[in-house]
């Protein structure tokens, strides 16, 4: 494939498993940070690329159009459906994983959707409590469902090779651990399952604290506690 353009924030779990995908898939790329701190999502450039002004998207020298949404991005570019599991009980399994990371915990702890939590709890030290809780309550509740459907046999989430789910997981559990929660402690099978993923190559170069746009203050180790 020719070599394609992501537009990405570093600590965006969205780019985040696009990264992940590109590395895995071996796909030539480069990375175009946008800054969502400083609203650049919303800049006329960007809402030229995608008027949804998310990240990632994605730019195809062939294509017209580019592609956003990350398990849209990431369909397109597993053309030998490499990273879904052939068989159908697996399959099922891995969406199920992938679709509650991505349809019921992270739209709830968009930067976007946390910061009016604040705000309808009236800003201040109490607004930010308020933030915190609701992000520890959303990460807790859904990553014990997903803690639940991982087997202690298998070395991944569903089997014993990678697929979209452990792509799909690793940033979440960043989100989770970033905001207080002991992994260790509460979901240990899913720890059990980062760990063998954190070293990886393809996960090692996708991480947050490893891109170009990552803060210097933030940049040092990518493994989990």
């Amino acid at each position: 494939m020719t070599a394609v353009t992501l537009y990405s924030y570093f600590r965006s779990s969205c780019s985040w498993r696009v990264r992940i995908a590109l590395n895995l898939l071996n796909v030539p790329h480069t990375i175009h940070p946008v800054n969502l701190l400083k609203n650049e999502q919303r800049s006329d450039w960007y809402l030229r690329i995608n008027p949804l002004g998310t990240v990632p998207s994605l730019s195809v020298p062939a294509m017209t159009h580019p592609i956003w949404q990350s398990l849209a991005i990431i369909d397109f570019l597993d053309e030998s459906d490499s990273l879904m599991p052939q068989d159908p009980a697996d399959r099922a399994r891995c969406m199920q994983i992938a679709l509650t990371i991505v349809s019921e915990i992270q739209p709830l702890l968009n930067l976007s959707v946390v910061n009016e939590v604040a705000e309808l709890a009236g800003g201040g030290e109490n607004g930010n409590k308020e933030k915190l809780k609701w992000i520890q309550h959303h990460n807790r509740s859904k990553l014990k469902v997903i803690e639940d459907l991982v087997s202690d046999t298998t070395p991944f989430t569903v089997s014993d090779q990678v697929c979209l789910s452990d792509i799909c997981l690793i940033p979440q559990l960043y989100s989770a651990e970033r905001f207080g929660i002991n992994l260790g402690a509460e979901f240990p099978r899913l720890l059990r399952v980062a760990r063998k993923l954190e070293r990886m190559k393809a996960f090692e170069r996708a991480h947050a604290h490893s891109q170009i746009d990552c803060p210097e203050e933030l940049s040092g180790s990518i493994y989990f506690s």
